[in-house]
């Protein structure tokens, strides 16, 4: 995989090994940054209340599926950085302090600000706090608070944080692994991934067999797939497969597993159907990331690497953190005065109020990374090996 730093093209994925050369110091896939944001549009949809547009009502109905393709970029790019640093150092290991680090740098500053927020306006407007829900966000446990209680407003605007406790639970483990996989071969790796996917599918399975209640498989690690196939394209695993099929195959891929999850009942049904659906969610979105950095259409990179989408993409992570605020302040404040305007029905007053709602999103999002975030990241560089994405 060629991980030169390109700022005008994307990088090709699996024209070398997964970890670039020995001596490479920097590393930035331009286009992942479009498909950020491309992940947070997904999930924004679906949190909206659509009903004025068809189109959006399809993606509002399956736009949880952004989530996984959040999963699929970071535990690639991860992954491909700690392969990068293990063998650019002398003695082929990594520093797991720094790692950390740079991850506690990355996520907390905005994370548990949010939270606090969050908890301080809760004990506002609800008249106390459930410090057991505190206690859950601040550990990142959120997910298996959710398994077991559901979905929970006593904390108002969190709900969506599971995903962080997840991604946290992930980065525990990735630094020990990642040099004791690189001990064995492709081929070895490949039937270990497909073995812990499998495991994932069986206590799937029996989730399912008990008849478990939405979201359980949703929250939990064993709908890891995910980040299953996202570590093993970092690792290179797929290097020598992906070099022979074409690009427009890898979009068809994509459609076709993407496509088929549209087709299965509503994941909140739950059914036999969850055991396959993060399987099919996670090849299809590998599938499509490899495609679009795989590319050279000037189409695609104008889509995905252009100024403004990189943008959007890079200030993703407060994207996702504040929409569901943004949603709640837009219904609560905003969608009255509006609809004495305008009314409450047709695409005009959807369209303005999906507008509106984004903006807020927008504006919120962009002040948090410009006056907040960036302080931290400046600080992360102090622990960075390989050098991504520039602030």
């Amino acid at each position: 995989m060629d991980a030169h730093l390109n700022r005008t093209k994307g990088p090709r994925v699996a024209s070398d090994s997964a970890a670039g050369s020995p001596t490479q110091g920097s590393v930035y896939f331009q286009n992942l940054d479009g498909l950020r944001f491309i992940a947070f549009l997904l999930v924004f949809i679906h949190h909206m209340p659509i009903k004025w547009n068809p189109v959006l009502a399809v993606v509002h109905n399956d736009g949880y599926v952004g989530v996984e393709l959040f999963f699929v970029i970071s535990s690639f790019l991860l992954t491909h950085l700690l392969v990068m640093e293990t063998r650019k150092s002398p003695t082929g290991t990594i520093s797991v302090k720094n790692f950390f680090l740079r991850r506690v740098l990355r996520i907390w500053p905005l994370y548990f600000g949010f939270v606090l927020a969050m908890v301080v306006r809760g004990a506002v407007h609800g008249g106390g706090v459930d410090w057991a829900h505190v206690i859950s966000l601040s550990t990142f446990t959120e997910n298996l608070w959710t398994a077991l209680k559901g979905y929970t407003t006593s904390i108002p605007d969190v709900a969506h944080l599971w995903t962080i406790s997840l991604e946290e639970q992930y980065y525990l483990i990735l630094p020990f692994v990642v040099p004791v996989l690189l001990r064995f071969s492709k081929r070895v790796l490949a039937v270990g991934g497909a073995v812990v996917i499998g495991v994932f599918m069986l206590n799937r399975l029996i989730a399912v067999i008990f008849s478990m209640p939405h979201p359980f498989i949703w929250v939990l690690p064993i709908q890891g797939d995910a980040f299953v196939l996202g570590t093993m394209l970092g690792l290179g695993v797929f290097d020598s497969f992906l070099q022979r099929v074409p690009t427009w195959a890898k979009f068809a891929a994509a459609i076709a597993c993407l496509g088929y999850t549209v087709y299965l009942p509503y994941i909140g049904t739950g059914g036999y159907p969850d055991v396959i659906r993060y399987t099919f969610l996670a090849v299809g979105f590998l599938a499509l990331m490899v495609a679009v950095l795989n590319s050279r259409n000037k189409v695609i990179d104008a889509v995905f690497g252009n100024r403004a989408v990189r943008y959007l993409g890079k200030i993703s992570y407060g994207l996702y953190v504040f929409h569901e605020l943004a949603i709640s302040v837009a219904v609560g404040h905003i969608e009255p005065a509006l609809t004495r305007a305008m009314g409450s029905d047709g695409w005009l007053f959807g369209s303005v109020f999906f507008l509106i709602v984004f903006a807020l999103t927008l504006a919120v999002s962009a002040l948090s990374y410009e006056v907040y975030e960036k302080r931290f990241l400046k600080l992360k560089q102090r622990f960075t090996a390989i050098t991504s994405r520039p602030i």
